[in-house]
């Protein structure tokens, strides 16, 4: 039987580094509103998530197949880590209710990718979907996120809205690179799982900017499978490691629009064409009447 407490450190290790899948999930919540067509809209986010792991569920095997079974309890308890750079976002109206961009996170190690599409908009409700793809490197580790979030915006007023999402996803976490020893974390280390959340927010907004302040909630289902080699005792045992790890993010986005001039524009030639398409039918209106008094019999 292999020594639990070599592995069990082994284990926190991991636990260090799996804590970087949060960099994926603390995003900016954004309003299920689209960009009008030529409109951009660039942002700046502030972020501090706070990290609560949960209990670690270890299944290790050795080389002669003895397989057991060991609950950690997790007593780290909770840790917040804020994000000191801001991240940068940007995105662009490509055509109506179709918006796509990206961010930056220089302080998390992270980018991301996403293509919003508004499939109903009714009153003051919008809905919409915002599929997005992350990447975060981290010296010798990497992960590549998918998320599906559904957005959902109620403006009370053109000023002041209420934001709302509710995302599912999956997350894989594996090596840079190649690992040269049996022993060595980067080459043993890699994971993945789903995850699934949501997040709440209000959207205070100008003719030129937005203010979004928002809280995420994120719950990360983590599954690793690791080798562990101990030489001087003469085994190689194999485990299978889980746990769930809770993020709550508190988060603070400003977004400035750019492109609005082009969109007055458009504005102003619909109206144009509105008013154009009014006097063309009053005049036709009135050369039908014309013409029909000038069919009636003179008196």
């Amino acid at each position: 039987m292999i020594k639990m407490n070599r592995v069990l450190k082994y284990v926190s290790a991991l636990g260090l580094v799996a804590s970087l899948s949060g960099c994926l999930t603390g995003g900016t919540l954004r309003s299920a509103r689209t960009l009008s067509p030529g409109v951009g809209e660039w942002g700046l986010g502030w972020t501090a998530t706070r990290y609560d792991a949960g209990d670690i569920t270890m299944k290790t095997t050795d080389s002669k197949g003895v397989s057991q079974t060991v609950v950690q309890p997790n007593t780290s308890g909770a840790f917040v880590v804020p994000n000191v750079l801001p991240e940068v976002n940007y995105h662009l109206g490509v055509a109506d209710n179709v918006e796509i961009g990206g961010r930056a996170s220089l302080g998390a190690l992270t980018f991301e990718a996403d293509v919003k599409y508004r499939f109903l908009h009714t009153g003051g409700l919008h809905l919409a979907i915002d599929p997005t793809i992350g990447y975060a490197p981290f010296i010798f580790v990497q992960i590549v996120q998918a998320t599906l979030p559904v957005l959902v915006t109620y403006e009370f007023s053109k000023s002041f809205s209420v934001l709302a999402s509710a995302k599912g996803g999956y997350w894989s976490l594996s090596q840079l690179g190649s690992g040269s020893s049996s022993n060595s974390l980067s080459g043993t280390l890699s994971g993945s799982g789903p995850s699934f959340g949501g997040a709440i927010g209000v959207e205070f907004r100008g003719k030129t900017f937005a203010l979004r302040p928002f809280v995420d909630f994120t719950h990360i289902v983590e599954s690793y499978k690791s080798t562990f080699s101990d030489t001087q005792n003469g085994y190689t045992s194999t485990a299978d490691v889980s746990q769930g790890l809770t993020l709550t993010t508190f988060g603070i986005a400003v977004s400035w629009f750019s492109g609005l001039e082009m969109e007055k524009l458009e504005k102003m030639d619909d109206k144009l064409d509105r008013i154009e398409q009014k006097i063309d039918e009053q005049n036709k209106n009135s050369d039908v009447k014309r013409a029909e008094s000038d069919k009636q019999p003179k008196q």
